[in-house]
């Protein structure tokens, strides 16, 4: 949820289940239905972009010398990278058998 501190209305960010939340750099990751969130600080502004994989997304972290790079690791012992703020996502190890 995020709150307007102004008229303290409550607003759902996403519908589903969170399955990942980190702090990356100044702002706030997490996954829910396929989708990855990058939101500020206050949660109150997110981009919303695609899992890189269907996948579930176990965790996700920045670069702290580089905060627009990210990682990204699925149930499935992937790991993904993404170096343009999470916009796309490259596999750098496949941990599927």
């Amino acid at each position: 949820m995020s709150l307007d501190w102004e008229t303290q209305v409550a607003t759902p960010l996403v519908q589903g289940a969170v399955t990942s939340l980190d702090r990356v750099g100044q702002g706030v990751a997490y996954a829910a239905g396929g989708m990855v969130y990058m939101c500020d600080e206050m949660l109150t502004s997110c981009e919303v972009g695609p899992a890189p994989s269907s996948d579930g997304v176990v965790q996700i972290a920045s670069e702290s010398a580089n905060p627009t790079t990210f990682y990204l690791l699925t149930t499935a012992s992937q790991v993904f990278r993404s170096t343009d703020d999470a916009t796309s996502w490259d596999l750098v190890v496949d941990g599927k058998p």
